[in-house]
């Protein structure tokens, strides 16, 4: 069964950052977990955490999106994808 989980960081409309959680099975819709916080460097260390974590499970990290830059913040995100 193909499953992914997406980790991003994103800015919220109130200066704050969001740290955003979605995994399920490829080719449907996911659940989401979304957490905030007060800086993006505390958000991203929280994503770092959480991916490291799932590397040491198993998972393998299908594709790395980067920094995409928009016209007022860049967010950040990873996707892992696993088949089993």
């Amino acid at each position: 069964m193909a499953r992914f989980y997406k980790l991003d960081v994103q800015p919220t409309l109130f200066g704050e950052w969001s740290y955003v959680r979605e995994w399920g099975k490829i080719g449907r819709a996911g659940r989401v977990s979304v957490e905030q916080y007060e800086t993006r460097g505390l958000a991203e260390m929280v994503m770092i955490s959480k991916w490291v974590r799932k590397l040491k499970r198993g998972k393998t990290a299908s594709a790395f999106a980067g920094h995409r830059q928009s016209r007022r913040s860049a967010s950040s995100s990873w996707t892992f994808a696993s088949c089993s």
